[in-house]
């Protein structure tokens, strides 16, 4: 709805108007918009949960990449942290919903997710992300020895709680889903219409072009 505004907005600026270098821009910006607003229909192709790269390995890695270096960020990286068991939540209502279009992952795939997810829980006293927090909160000088111990307090029952609970309710999910897992056929086989469809698209996207797939 959002990206219907923007057009609406944008289609009311008169392009004859603009400089040629402005009128770039905007033929630009309009090739998005309808892209991201076509794309609307293909909601539920995208896998987020994929073998080896997909959110449940780029989550954990996020918070071993964030950077804390003052008491703000120290704060801000807990925030994000009491925030997973929410974005695990939608994550597994997503995938809730490819499973009743058909689309949801092949077996093979869910075997790998669920090994990703079982690799967390086993650590759940000592998953890595303790010490590298701790070890940012010791670099810190604008915090007192009460403030750090606290830091360190909350993230670990963070991690030992929520976001362990988080990745456990998410296994236990996907788990549920293993019957209706698709079989493992490229989408031009499929039989899928909207999967394939949704592949020709991303295609075209990523050419960054207006040919058609055949002219590809």
């Amino acid at each position: 709805e959002w990206y219907r505004e923007l057009m609406d907005r944008l289609k009311a600026i008169d392009r004859s108007a603009l400089t040629k270098q402005e009128q770039m821009t905007y033929d630009c910006m309009e090739r998005d918009f309808v892209q991201t607003i076509e794309s609307g229909k293909y909601y539920g192709c995208y896998e987020p949960l994929r073998a080896y790269v997909g959110l449940q390995t780029d989550i954990p890695l996020e918070f071993w990449f964030f950077e804390v270096n003052n008491k703000w960020d120290a704060e801000a990286y807990l925030t994000l942290l009491a925030d997973v068991p929410r974005v695990y939540q939608d994550l597994l209502a997503y995938e809730q919903y490819r499973s009743s279009i058909g689309l949801f992952m092949t077996e093979e795939q869910l075997d790998t997710v669920l090994k990703d997810l079982d690799d967390i829980l086993k650590v759940r006293d000592s998953i890595f992300l303790i010490k590298t927090y701790n070890d940012a909160v010791d670099a810190l000088t604008d915090l007192t020895p009460e403030e750090a111990a606290s830091l360190k307090e909350r993230n670990l029952s963070l991690l030992t709680n929520e976001f362990y609970q988080a990745h456990l309710d998410l296994k236990n999910g996907l788990e549920a889903l293993r019957a209706p897992c698709r079989e493992p056929l490229g989408a031009a086989i499929s039989g899928n219409k909207l999967y394939k469809d949704y592949y020709v698209e991303t295609l075209i996207s990523s050419c960054n072009d207006n040919k058609t797939i055949d002219e590809i």
